[in-house]
């Protein structure tokens, strides 16, 4: 049995020594939800010239989804979406990428893990040990709640409308019998109580009696007169009866003379 484990080295040297391993040398200890933190990890295959692609991926225990190689990555997406390196001969290949943290992912601890393959032949993978890290739940954000703004209502102060008194017009007394008025004349009338008010009594034109029949002289008084009206009647009376009187004495004489 020894023999043919012999042999087999012997004969397949190369394939035994060129399967890699990698592992993660770094992280932060401590890393929020919904951020990007850096890594460092170490492929280690004797051969060189090798090209790998690799993602990052790891959770709660045996959970891949909540460690992501970018924020539009998943566990389950194609090997093109990742990055890759290529590895140098007789050294330690040391290469530094991102991972990200899913914004739902809770405070706990975390499994953070490698995933490696050949660019050749992306069916076979070879994952690391789990590197340990603290997750942060990343604070809800809040929404701002927009108070209402009260928009203040003014109360109209009112426009006083001055109120006029309104006194009223004295009526000027005048006592005529203090004056004698004459055309074209002015009256000057106290208004009570205080106020003087100028009358203005319009011109008419003065009535002319005639007294030529009366026998009276302007300024006379006709008291005495009166008896002249009656004169008159009793000679108008005695003018009318005068014919009746003339027939009267006529008739009388005719029987005389019979």
């Amino acid at each position: 049995m020894l023999i043919i484990l012999l042999l087999f080295f012997l004969v397949f040297p190369s394939k035994i020594s060129a399967i890699p391993t990698v592992t993660i040398n770094s992280a932060p200890d401590v890393v929020t939800a919904g951020t990007t933190f850096p890594v460092t990890f170490t492929i280690n295959e004797a051969s060189s010239s090798a090209s790998y692609v690799y993602k990052f991926f790891g959770g709660v225990d045996s959970d891949v989804s909540k460690i992501t190689g970018g924020p539009d990555l998943f566990y389950t997406s194609s090997w093109v979406n990742f990055p890759q390196v290529t590895l140098s001969s007789g050294i330690s290949n040391v290469f530094s990428g991102y991972a990200f943290i899913k914004p739902d992912a809770l405070t706990s601890v975390f499994n953070l893990k490698i995933k490696i393959a050949l660019t050749t032949n992306t069916n076979t993978g070879f994952t690391s040990p789990s590197f340990l890290i603290d997750v942060i739940a990343a604070s809800p954000t809040q929404t701002p709640t927009m108070s209402p703004t009260l928009i203040p209502t003014s109360t109209p102060i009112p426009i006083n409308t001055p109120t006029s008194t309104i006194k009223p017009t004295a009526t000027p007394t005048i006592d005529l019998n203090k004056y004698t008025p004459s055309p074209n004349a002015s009256v000057s009338a106290v208004l009570e109580p205080t106020e003087t008010v100028q009358v203005i009594i319009p011109t008419q034109e003065p009535t002319i009696i005639s007294i030529e029949d009366s026998g009276l002289v302007l300024g006379e008084d006709t008291s005495q007169k009166n008896i002249l009206p009656l004169i008159f009647i009793c000679l108008g009376g005695l003018f009318l009866l005068t014919p009746l009187i003339i027939a009267k004495i006529k008739s009388r004489s005719n029987e005389k003379n019979n």
